[in-house]
């Protein structure tokens, strides 16, 4: 899930954190000035944030979304960098709990 501002993505995550749950890998988009989260594919399809976009296929596109993300380790690849990287656990951040950061983060 794409946060399209840098600042309220790094705000959203703030929240995240000060919330101490949870937080999976997160990606800072400095090519597109915004914060990428990763959350579980199986749950985006309600998802409605404003000033986010989640980043999937094409309505009835059969070709899947490749986001390219810099390998653990290393911090920079097409303008990506690693914010929280991954750390093995396999954890995701909950959508429910980005759609509250996020609403906090406008209010």
């Amino acid at each position: 899930m794409r946060v399209r501002d840098e600042l309220l993505g790094l705000a959203n995550l703030d929240n995240l954190l000060r919330a101490r749950r949870p937080v999976g890998p997160v990606v800072l988009n400095h090519a597109l000035r915004a914060v990428e989260v990763l959350i579980p594919v199986s749950r985006h399809r309600d998802w409605q944030a404003r000033g986010t976009e989640v980043l999937t296929r094409q309505q009835g596109s059969i070709v899947p979304v490749t986001v390219r993300m810099p390998v653990p380790g290393r911090w920079l690849i097409k303008g990506r960098k690693w914010r929280i990287a991954p750390d093995g656990r396999q954890i995701l951040t909950e959508p429910a709990r980005l759609a509250i950061a996020t609403y906090r983060a406008w209010t």
